[in-house]
């Protein structure tokens, strides 16, 4: 079966969707001329790496490892398997996609995520085969895809204020605002004095090149605004009124405000830091913040404040913390989702996926 079709009709008896990502590889001939133009080309390179290393710190260097290269000598691709689980976990459905890049990747899942909203299916997202690394559980019919568990807003609120992210509320909107670290002046001069010539050549090097010569000039570092709205949401970086960067995400669009790992665009397919990512029917952003910490605290207050700023404006239809019918995740009955309640058919809580280790985005 095709990903498409069973998107589009997925059986009645569905309970919830397995969503599994995988990485594949097959050994590169290329890397034996890699291998060759390294080899020559390194005993030039020792003297960079060791002065950088001596004055910058290890740190710059810290992704740098034989065993890292070694593994360019393999060609990886990912795998997205999606199974339809019904009840007493037999399997109604399956079908499988091969993406090309990350943003196709990002596309299936958001496929998957949309289906299941409109279904009322939960889905388990998991990556590497089985559940060695768990992505994420999105509950499918409820606000935001949120689990029918309680959150503390107010709590989020103080961890990002004693961070020193500025929160600005009015009656019908909200935002959040925070700068980079600053970079040492020292640090800017000797990045810009070794590497100017290779950050020439590509569109991201420049914009480096020119954060590198702010850095040195004493200039301010790049401001994020999030800007939280009943019908959306406006993220927006700028660095001395330039805007960098912005997007926009209609309230009828958005799908969640979820925290977690991110699959990366190296070769091996690795798994980065779990980070906060707002997913769309349209697409899906990561939010960069200054510190990794922050991330569980800024999804949290996003979804809260956005499920708030819905229930204050009605008018508007958009969804909010009002919990609405769903599937049981493990029988497939149809009943309206409540944190106290249990499926009036198996007797199984809400809960009980978080329970079982597989924690809510």
């Amino acid at each position: 079966m095709t990903l498409s079709a069973l998107l589009e009709s997925p059986p009645e008896n569905a309970a919830r969707i397995l969503l599994r990502q995988e990485r594949k590889l097959a050994f590169r001939w290329v890397f034996l001329i890699e291998l060759a133009i390294v080899l020559a080309f390194f005993v030039c390179l020792i003297p960079v790496a060791i002065l950088v290393a001596l004055t910058v710190g290890g740190g710059v260097l810290e992704d740098f490892s034989l065993e890292s290269f070694a593994r360019r000598a393999w060609r990886y691709w990912q795998e997205i398997h999606v199974e339809l689980i019904g009840p007493d976990d037999a399997v109604v459905g399956r079908a499988m996609s091969r993406p090309q890049n990350n943003a196709e990747a990002d596309a299936v899942v958001r496929s998957v995520l949309v289906t299941a909203d409109s279904e009322g299916l939960t889905v388990v997202h998991t990556f590497g085969g089985g559940l060695s690394a768990h992505l994420g559980t999105w509950y499918g019919g409820q606000p935001l895809l949120t689990a029918p568990a309680p959150r503390d807003p107010a709590r989020a609120r103080r961890a990002l204020e004693r961070a020193g992210v500025h929160v600005e509320e009015a009656q019908s909107s909200l935002s959040l605002s925070f700068n980079d670290k600053v970079r040492p002046k020292w640090q800017a001069a000797l990045l810009l004095a070794v590497f100017w010539p290779f950050l020439l050549w590509t569109a991201r090097g420049r914009t480096h090149l020119s954060d590198l010569m702010l850095d040195l000039s004493g200039m301010p570092p790049i401001s994020t605004v999030i800007e939280v709205r009943a019908d959306g949401l406006y993220v927006s970086e700028r660095r001395v009124d330039v805007v960098r960067s912005s997007f926009d995400v209609d309230g009828a669009d958005l799908l969640a405000v979820a925290h977690q790992p991110v699959v990366g665009e190296d070769r091996e397919l690795s798994l980065k830091a779990a980070r906060p990512r707002i997913w769309s029917r349209r697409g899906v952003h990561d939010l960069h913040l200054p510190s990794a910490d922050l991330g569980e605290a800024v999804a949290d207050f996003l979804t809260e404040m956005v499920l708030e700023l819905r229930d204050r404006a009605p008018e508007l239809g958009l969804p909010g913390r009002e919990p609405r019918r769903a599937r049981c995740p493990y029988c497939a009955t149809v009943y309206k989702i409540v944190l106290d309640d249990r499926c009036p058919s198996c007797g199984a809580p809400p809960t009980i996926l978080i329970g079982s280790g597989l924690a809510s985005v």
